[in-house]
């Protein structure tokens, strides 16, 4: 791939760190410490910087752009200025092996360096008997989660994928696509094992001070990621119970401002990515705010809300008026994400870091569990402390702002409801939407109404991803995926 089509095409530089670094599908870059493995989990400190390292790449790479590609393939988000061919190849739903590798979708690669680097942790630390057993026990479990993080997001973006525990990489290349049931198998496991092996307080890199930062797994941010896989296996009873344990730390965890919920180490927040850059801000600020004028950087394009988006926000609403924004140019109003406001690169001090997950989500989790257990009161409960949250002032032009839901509601009414919270909640946000209507299976139904207004034809295997076709070409057993 050229700097040329990076550079013109939307999604192609939040990709650039692993594209130039030729990270292809399974033949990764060999992390540094893989050659002395040994010599680099001999002590508590080296051990810590290696963990560094994996939260560094995964800060570095492209997987924000998560939120951007599904966004685009969603009903969330749509260029702002005149995209080039590849990019609206992406926002129709139009991808293939080809298009797909000039626009830089390409999260295939990304996530199995994440993946090769957790291993190769996970088999240093396994085999180290000079580390202290706490340090050891904290870090074996933080690369699960993050190796399960990793995961969640391949099965959930392109399907089966293979089944990577090992850190022979010749032997990796060749793998095949494991079935996505498996996947999750492994996935549930290590964050099982995560939460057992994690601690309950925020530490600093060494894991021996404590840490206002919240950039390190803990034990609560296990059980919010499995609360998301429970759920989204149908595991109502197990979503509700993890979700519950998030809820109940109470003295950790709390609603944020709305004009805070974004900020470093906000009450909300179980677990950030810190930017890598010196002084540099979130990229999602950088891909999703459109600044005065209009004048995006011109590796971005940029992004605007889809205007059924908009029309989602009930009056009242300050999710409304804190997280979007608007720019006039001519004639044409366009509405942007404005939940990360800090637009340009860098700054004297950061004030913001990218969140992975907060807790008006755990709250979003245990709604749609207890409604799908038949709790539909307790599940509403759970929607209207999520709406007092968000309600805005009694005004003279609202009246009733955000009321809260009737306890009444049929469970398909409460399960309306709290998709679309989910939907005005989570916005631009780790692909959440893309996901929601994957997972509960109105995917075909939203995008057969959705993508022709795009100017596409929705085909059902476009709710996956294609692989790149050089990708392809490295690993001769993984299949390209249905469809293409």
């Amino acid at each position: 791939m050229t700097s040329k089509n990076i550079i013109l095409n939307l999604i192609a530089l939040a990709l650039i760190n692993t594209q130039v670094a030729c990270k292809k599908q399974l033949e990764v870059n060999v992390p540094s410490f893989a050659s002395t493995t040994e010599k680099s989990f001999e002590t508590d400190s080296k051990a810590a910087a290696v963990m560094a390292g994996i939260y560094s790449d995964l800060s570095n790479s492209s997987a924000f752009a998560v939120s951007i590609a599904a966004g685009l393939s969603a009903d969330e988000l749509m260029p702002f200025k005149t995209p080039g061919v590849a990019t609206i190849n992406l926002y129709r739903n139009n991808l293939n092996g080809l298009n797909s590798e000039t626009v830089g979708i390409d999260f295939w690669a990304p996530f199995y360096q994440v993946i090769y680097s957790c291993n190769t942790a996970i088999s240093g630390l396994g085999k180290s008997i000079t580390l202290s057993p706490e340090i050891r026990k904290r870090f074996l479990a933080e690369a699960k989660f993050t190796r399960a993080f990793a995961y969640f997001y391949l099965v959930n973006l392109y399907g089966d994928v293979p089944l990577i525990t090992e850190t022979d990489y010749e032997k990796n290349r060749l793998m095949t696509r494991t079935p996505r049931e498996s996947v999750y198998q492994l996935i549930i496991s290590d964050l099982n094992e995560a939460e057992a092996g994690l601690g309950e307080a925020y530490m600093d890199g060494t894991l021996k001070q404590p840490s206002n930062e919240r950039t390190r797994p803990v034990k609560w941010a296990a059980a919010a990621l499995l609360s998301r896989v429970y759920l989204y296996r149908a595991n109502y009873a197990e979503a509700e119970v993890e979700a519950g344990k998030v809820i109940e730390r109470t003295g950790l965890y709390s609603f944020a401002g709305m004009a805070d919920a974004f900020l470093k180490n906000n009450s909300e927040a179980i677990l950030q990515l810190q930017p890598v850059g010196f002084g540099q801000n979130t990229k999602d600020a950088q891909w999703l705010v459109i600044p005065p004028g209009g004048d995006v950087q011109p590796f971005t394009l940029g992004t605007s809300l889809n205007e059924g988006l908009i029309k989602e926000f009930e009056p009242g609403d300050l999710r409304r008026t804190s997280w979007i924004d608007s720019i006039t140019l001519g004639s044409v109003k366009s509405f942007y994400s404005f939940k990360y406001k800090v637009y340009q690169g860098y700054s004297p001090e950061l004030t913001e870091y990218t969140t992975l997950i907060r807790l008006p989500e755990m709250y979003l989790i245990r709604a749609e569990a207890r409604i799908q257990l038949g709790r539909i009161g307790e599940g509403i409960a759970d929607l209207n402390l999520i709406r007092q949250r968000a309600r805005g002032p009694q005004t003279a032009q609202v009246l009733d702002p955000l009321p809260a839901l009737s306890a009444d509601l049929s469970k398909d009414a409460a399960l309306a409801a709290c998709m679309h919270e989910r939907r005005v909640e989570l916005f631009t946000e780790w692909g959440h939407r893309w996901l929601d209507l994957k997972r509960t299976g109105k995917v075909d139904q939203v995008m057969g109404i959705e993508t022709p207004k795009k100017g596409g034809v929705w085909k059902s295997t476009a709710q996956y991803y294609p692989l790149i076709n050089s990708e392809l070409n490295l690993s001769p057993n993984v299949k390209q995926t249905p469809g293409y």
